[in-house]
C-alpha cells in the first residue's frame, strides 16, 4: 500500500517537474521571439532615421531648384513620380505597422 503511494507520489512528481520544464522552455522560446521582435524594431527604427534624413537632403534638392537652377518639365514630372511613390510605399508600411497592435 505504500509502495503504491510513494510511486503514486513519484508519478506525480515527474509529470509536475515536466510541466514546470515545458513552462520554463515555453517562455525561454517567448522570450527568444521577444528579443528578436526588439532587435527588429530597433532596425527598424534606425532606417526610419536614415529615411528622414534622406528626406531632409531631398528637401535641400529642391530648395536648391527653388533658387533657380534650370530644370525641365520633363525633370519635374519624374520628381513628382518618384515622390508619389515614396508615398505610397511609406502609407503601405504604415498600414502593415498598423496590423501589428492587432
Amino acid at each position: 500500500m505504500i509502495t503504491r503511494l510513494i510511486r503514486g507520489f513519484l508519478i506525480d512528481m515527474v509529470r509536475i517537474v515536466t510541466h514546470i520544464i515545458n513552462l520554463i522552455l515555453k517562455r525561454t522560446n517567448l522570450m527568444a521571439t521577444i528579443a528578436e521582435i526588439q532587435t527588429s524594431v530597433a532596425d527598424l527604427t534606425s532606417a526610419i532615421g536614415s529615411i528622414d534624413t534622406k528626406l531632409d537632403e531631398v528637401k535641400a534638392f529642391i530648395e536648391t531648384l527653388k533658387a533657380g537652377v534650370p530644370v525641365t518639365q520633363e525633370q519635374i514630372d519624374q520628381l513628382a513620380a518618384a515622390i508619389e511613390a515614396a508615398k505610397v510605399g511609406a502609407a503601405a508600411v504604415l498600414a502593415e505597422a498598423d496590423t501589428l497592435d492587432e
